[in-house]
């Protein structure tokens, strides 16, 4: 869903804020590029055809810039291609470092939500921890955090 879609369900209902998914808006942005260069398997062609309907998101920071302040917690992992979901903090077609720094300001949580080889040990959402933790430093030497 294009984030100006998401922020007119946000600005209908007094107090109500958003979850942006950092991965899930990564893959609308991916795919609203693929329908709009005419890539994409014929499987997901009619998918294609309905993207191109809207207007092209070139980032996620376009959520960040159109939700702002609505923005009440962030998913964090990271996303490729068309069904790349959850991947590693540094893996993927997001520059988290810069995202989580301009989410930082307005979200008040950040969750990680990798997808994990081994649950138990949940190596991938420690790296992104160390990834948010390193960015919000930062941002408090800087004195914008």
């Amino acid at each position: 869903m294009a984030p100006e879609d998401v922020a007119w369900f946000v600005n209908r209902a007094p107090g109500l804020m958003a979850t942006l998914d950092v991965s899930h808006a990564q893959l609308y942005v991916n795919a609203r590029e693929m329908a709009n260069q005419g890539n994409g398997h014929s499987d997901v062609e009619p998918l294609m055809a309905f993207l191109r309907h809207f207007p092209v998101v070139e980032s996620v920071e376009r959520f960040v810039d159109v939700l702002g302040p609505s923005i009440f917690e962030a998913h964090v992992s990271n996303a490729s291609g068309l069904l790349g979901e959850g991947a590693r903090y540094g893996d993927g077609d997001v520059d988290m470092d810069r995202v989580i720094g301009r989410l930082a300001r307005v979200a008040r949580y950040l969750v990680t939500e990798t997808l994990e080889p081994d649950n138990d040990r949940a190596a991938h959402m420690r790296e992104a921890q160390h990834g948010m933790a390193s960015v919000l430093r930062k941002l408090q030497e800087k004195g914008g955090g």
